[in-house]
């Protein structure tokens, strides 16, 4: 994907919200007017594939051109993305359901994906579990995604809500251990490795603890 059909794709499914709240943000820091630092912010969208989190995480607001030009960006990953993975295999990491199929063996929760199944596999999950978790199929930063405790649901209402979310995949709770449980008992907390496979030998970039904050 080239450099303008990237952020092609990128204005035609902006959160421009998003940029305007994070202009306003940021303007609490450096204190320039918000409409500078959102022009500021789409120059670094269009010039670096740089997203408005990236503009406020990376503190992008304060660097050089130099700088922002070293900072790895969303365009920047997608294309690395692009370039490093078999388009062919992408698949099974852009669809959860497909995912969860690939690796079920790995995945140690049953879960179900209601796009391939009836009310009734779907009441039948439910049955002796707590509580389950539901997802869209093909969102992230846990957008869309839900827990429902069963006793507090009416099957079909539930069902139906989540046919009409297109919240498709429903899986076990994931239960942690103590240890990992300990940094935030709110939320699964899990470690991420970024990793690049060359040939047999497989590189760590880079790595790290992501956790919740209760809230």
């Amino acid at each position: 994907m080239s450099r303008l059909s990237f952020l092609l794709k990128r204005m035609k499914s902006t959160n421009y919200r998003g940029f305007i709240d994070a202009a306003r943000r940021v303007s609490k820091i450096n204190h320039r007017p918000w409409p500078v630092n959102l022009a500021d912010c789409l120059l670094c969208t269009a010039k670096y594939g740089s997203s408005h989190v990236d503009y406020e995480t990376f503190e992008m607001y304060a660097m050089s051109a130099q700088e922002r030009a070293n900072v790895l960006t969303i365009g920047k990953n997608s294309e690395l993305v692009r370039r490093l993975n078999d388009r062919e295999k992408m698949v099974y990491f852009e669809d959860k359901a497909v995912f969860n199929q690939k690796f079920n063996k790995y995945l140690k929760r049953d879960w179900i994906c209601l796009k391939d199944c009836t009310f009734e596999d779907f009441a039948r999950f439910l049955q002796g579990r707590e509580k389950v978790i539901t997802k869209p199929l093909d969102l992230s930063c846990g957008k869309g995604v839900a827990i429902y405790y069963t006793a507090a649901q009416e099957p079909k209402e539930l069902y139906d809500r989540l046919m009409a979310e297109k919240a498709y995949l429903v899986e076990d709770v994931v239960v942690q251990c103590d240890a990992m449980a300990s940094l935030c008992p709110s939320s699964v907390n899990t470690v991420r490795l970024v990793t690049i496979l060359n040939g047999d030998e497989v590189s760590i970039v880079a790595g790290c603890v992501r956790m919740g904050r209760g809230g």
